[in-house]
C-alpha cells in the first residue's frame, strides 16, 4: 500500500528580529502572545503545509494544549488578523489560519516536491509567484499557454479541411498540373480548363453528397 503523501513541513524560518507586526503582539500580550503566534506558525507547517482549521474545536484543543484560556486567545487571534499576521478574510469565511507570507515561504520548503496541491478557497498567491510542481484543485497551473497534458492551447478560427487545403501554403507544395494535353504530337482542339477540374475534383473529394 502506497504511503499517504506528506503534505506538512518538518521545519520553518524564523527571522532573529521581529517584524513591526510580531512586536505589536508582544507588546499587547506580553511573552505569551509571541509563543502563541509562534505556536500557530508552528501547527500551520505541521498539518497543511499552508494553512491550519482553526475552528471552534481546534481552538478549545489549542487552549488546553499550550496552557491558554480562551477569551486571551480569541483575543490574541482577532489581534494578528487585524495586524496582518493571518489572513482576516480566510479567517472569517473559512476559520482557516493561513497568510500571504506563510503560503509563499511553503512552497520553498516544497519546491522538491513531485506535486504541491493548493485549495483555491484559499488561495492568496498570485499565478506568477507559483511553482511548477503546483495544481490548483488539483489541476496544473496553465502558466505557459499549455494544458495539463503538455499540449498548446490556440485561440482564434477554427480551421476546416477546405481551408487547409486551398491555403497558399498547400498549394504550394503540391505538384503542379500540366498546362497542355500530354500527348505532344496531339493537337488539341478541345483544350481542358485544368484550374476548372482541379476546383471540382477538390470540392467531389470534400464534399460527400458529390
Amino acid at each position: 500500500m502506497a504511503r499517504p503523501q506528506k503534505t506538512g513541513l518538518d521545519y520553518f524560518p524564523l527571522d532573529v528580529y521581529l517584524d513591526t507586526k510580531l512586536k505589536l503582539i508582544e507588546a499587547s500580550f506580553g511573552l505569551t502572545g509571541f509563543a502563541v503566534i509562534i505556536k500557530l506558525w508552528q501547527k500551520t507547517y505541521a498539518e497543511h503545509g499552508y494553512f491550519c482549521e482553526f475552528d471552534e474545536e481546534s481552538a478549545l484543543l489549542f487552549s488546553a494544549e499550550n496552557h491558554i484560556d480562551m477569551p486571551t486567545l480569541e483575543a490574541l487571534i482577532e489581534t494578528a488578523c487585524r495586524r496582518g499576521i493571518f489572513d482576516k478574510d480566510r479567517y472569517d469565511s473559512h476559520r482557516i489560519l493561513t497568510s500571504h507570507g506563510i503560503q509563499k515561504r511553503y512552497l520553498e520548503g516544497a519546491h522538491r516536491r513531485n506535486t504541491v496541491n493548493l485549495d483555491s478557497r484559499y488561495l492568496l498567491l498570485k499565478t506568477e509567484e507559483l511553482t511548477d510542481n503546483v495544481t490548483i484543485d488539483g489541476v496544473f497551473v496553465n502558466r505557459n499557454g499549455e494544458n495539463a497534458n503538455g499540449g498548446t492551447q490556440r485561440k482564434g478560427k477554427k480551421t476546416t479541411e477546405k481551408d487547409r487545403i486551398f491555403s497558399p501554403q498547400y498549394k504550394k507544395k503540391a505538384d503542379p498540373l500540366p498546362k497542355k494535353s500530354a500527348f505532344n504530337n496531339y493537337v488539341d482542339t478541345n483544350p481542358i480548363d485544368y484550374d476548372a477540374l482541379r476546383e471540382y475534383l477538390l470540392d467531389s473529394m470534400l464534399d460527400p453528397e458529390i
